[in-house]
């Protein structure tokens, strides 16, 4: 973590240096309220101390994509405790296991089994959806490609094996009889579709039709119709699923290129697409019978990691 980008994000921020001044001046943040900002919800990972001020305390961490692990009560004490005293995950009952997801999943651990979840947690940050910022020049954002965000440098599946770090989460794997090409299958298909709900519902909530924020949402949304979904379906032509052709036809009837995002009537078919994307998203990365083998190909020629994965060797 100490060698990634995530680490040293917020230097800038901290410090108040580099575009940061020019950004905080458009959304009436100074220096001295700068680390309990949006900005630092992004950049940084924050926690209030002990006068209840709100620091931060390290660049974005494990908690920025796995949720708040919390006190005592949170569940960072939960998540590798397999039963009483000292019971490996070999002895780990069903029940037991059942229950302590159960319990995590509750404390708001957004865990990588949750395709849909994890997905949409990177967009929070990925995707910059403030439109006062945007238009004083903050990019919105990368598209961004789970998959090959995610196989680059934030790869970390240690638990198994010290000195190899795995393809997939190796309790994931190892408990669940995860498969592990059919996960990046459901990865990339539903990444795709999180960052069109995302762009979908940032055009829902504009103002200004001619900021940039409206133009690079619209451009994005459009790209992602055009260059993703639409080839999505063609290469599952042999095993289509449910609701993604429906959802493309829903895409060219808005005509987003063309609607004036100022208006109340655009907006609300942004909003109303932007749930019916969810719903397939959520539908794809909770079914277990899907044949998705079909986008192999397209995602060897799309798929492309972002940095080099870690190696203790």
């Amino acid at each position: 973590w100490t060698e990634s980008k995530h680490y040293k994000t917020g230097e800038t921020i901290a410090k108040f240096l580099g575009t940061t001044k020019e950004y905080s001046e458009a959304l009436g943040i100074t220096q001295d309220t700068i680390q309990g900002s949006l900005c630092a919800s992004c950049h940084l990972t924050t926690q209030p101390d002990l006068g209840g001020k709100v620091r931060a305390i390290a660049g974005v961490s494990c908690e920025s994509c796995h949720g708040g692990a919390g006190s005592e009560s949170g569940w960072l004490n939960r998540h590798a405790v397999y039963g009483p005293n000292i019971t490996s995950i070999d002895q780990e009952t069903d029940a037991h296991r059942a229950a302590r997801i159960e319990f995590c999943e509750d404390a708001g651990m957004v865990r990588t089994a949750r395709t849909y979840s994890i997905a949409k947690n990177c967009y929070q940050c990925h995707s910059v959806t403030n439109e006062t910022l945007v238009n004083a020049g903050h990019k919105i954002g990368k598209l961004l490609e789970v998959v090959g965000w995610t196989i680059g440098e934030v790869r970390h599946n240690f638990h198994e094996d010290q000195a190899v770090n795995s393809a997939s989460p190796t309790l994931w794997t190892r408990t669940a009889g995860g498969d592990t090409k059919q996960r990046r299958r459901v990865k990339f298909i539903v990444g795709i579709l999180v960052n069109l709900e995302v762009s979908l519902t940032a055009l829902s909530t504009a103002t200004d039709d001619d900021g940039d924020y409206v133009s690079d949402y619209r451009d994005q949304a459009v790209e992602l119709q055009e260059d993703f979904l639409s080839e999505i379906i063609d290469y599952l032509e042999d095993d289509p699923i449910e609701g993604l052709a429906e959802l493309l036809e829903m895409m060219e009837d808005m005509e987003i290129d063309d609607a004036d995002y100022s208006e109340e009537e655009a907006r609300k078919a942004a909003a109303d697409a932007a749930i019916e994307v969810a719903k397939v998203a959520k539908s794809i990365a909770g079914s277990k019978n899907l044949k998705l083998a079909g986008v192999d190909e397209f995602m060897d020629d799309t798929i492309e990691a972002r940095g080099e994965e870690y190696s203790r060797q």
